[in-house]
Parts: structure tokens; C-alpha cells; sequence
């Protein structure tokens, strides 16, 4: 039987990629002032949109790194959960942490956030992979703090909260997900 977890980056693939083949981008995007009048939504959709192509592309190409690097790290079930909760968590960190932040699109916060999770759940059975990319990650966050946003031409600015956030979120989450279920009954006495 083929493993299902490899279906969620095609799936999130084709959400990101119908985004940007029909979607108003200003309908989806995270914009401050929209959420304020109540268009939540966009919490979650504005991980779903792009500046433009070439950011889609590096946000793909970095979705199929983080998920070759920790996809295998939860189940399909707990990914398909996980997804949503992260893109939550970025949306709600933006939205109460940086009040300065009028509007972000992008899957970055979400993919720090994957490896994040990924590394941390898989702490236990690969202990030193699994350490190493969680220093990587978090040095990482480390100099986007420290020295600030980057922008370029052919992307565009970066909203290095947002990795912040996903990191974050994955931090808050990882209890939720830290334990397998014992399919086992418990023995009697």
C-alpha cells in the first residue's frame, strides 16, 4: 500500500498553484485591514498565494525539501491536521504579535514551521538528524532577527515573522502530536 503522506504536498501544490491560475491574490492575501472587517479566511489563505511566480516556485521547492527532509516523521493524519494548524498559528501571529505587518502571502511560515515539527517529532528515533536540522532551523531564525528582513528584486520583501510564528506554532503543537496511540488494551489484573 503506498504511503498517503505523499499525497498532502501534490494536494497543497495544486491549492497554491489554483491560487495563482484564478484567484484575486488582494481576495486571499493576509491584509490587516480586511481581517479587521471580519474576513477571516484569509488567516489561512493567504498561505495559498504568492507575489509571483518565481515565489511560488522557491515556496515549492522548499515545500518538497522540508517534506523529503521530515515527511515521514507523522503519520498522514497528523500532517493533514498539522498543515491547517500551522497556517493558523502564522496567520494569529502575524495578526496579535505584529501589528505592523499590514499584509503577507507565502508559504514560508507554514514550511518553518514543517521542519520544525518534522525534527522535533522525530527527536527520538533519529536523534542527531533530528538535532541537527532543528539547530539549522533555528540558527536560522536566530540571524533573520538578528539582521532583519531581507528583500529581493525577484521576489520581494520577507516577512521573517512569519517564520518566527511557524516555528512557534510547531513548538505549541508538537504535544498534540509528540505521542502515538497504543493500539494495544491496556493489560487487565
Amino acid at each position: 500500500m503506498a504511503d498517503r503522506r505523499w499525497l498532502l504536498p501534490p494536494l497543497l501544490v495544486g491549492l497554491a498553484a489554483l491560487a495563482a491560475a484564478g484567484w484575486d491574490r488582494e481576495l486571499l492575501q493576509y491584509q490587516r485591514e480586511a481581517i479587521s472587517a471580519g474576513a477571516w479566511w484569509r488567516l489561512l489563505s493567504a498561505h495559498l498565494t504568492h507575489l509571483n511566480p518565481t515565489h511560488l516556485l522557491l515556496n515549492l521547492l522548499g515545500l518538497a525539501l522540508s517534506w523529503a527532509l521530515v515527511g515521514r516523521r507523522l503519520s498522514p493524519r497528523r500532517w493533514l491536521l498539522a498543515l491547517p494548524l500551522l497556517a493558523l498559528g502564522v496567520g494569529l501571529g502575524l495578526w496579535l504579535f505584529s501589528p505592523e505587518i499590514a499584509w503577507y502571502v507565502g508559504l514560508s511560515g507554514v514550511l518553518h514551521g514543517v521542519l520544525v515539527l518534522g525534527a522535533l517529532a522525530g527527536l527520538r528515533q533519529e536523534p542527531l538528524e533530528s538535532g541537527a536540522l532543528l539547530a539549522l532551523v533555528l540558527a536560522k531564525l536566530a540571524w533573520e532577527g538578528w539582521s532583519g528582513a531581507m528583500s529581493t528584486a525577484w521576489v520581494g520583501p520577507v516577512v521573517v515573522r512569519a517564520h518566527l510564528y511557524g516555528a512557534m506554532s510547531a513548538l505549541a503543537l508538537f504535544p498534540l502530536f509528540a505521542f502515538k496511540r497504543n493500539p494495544q488494551p491496556p493489560l487487565k489484573r
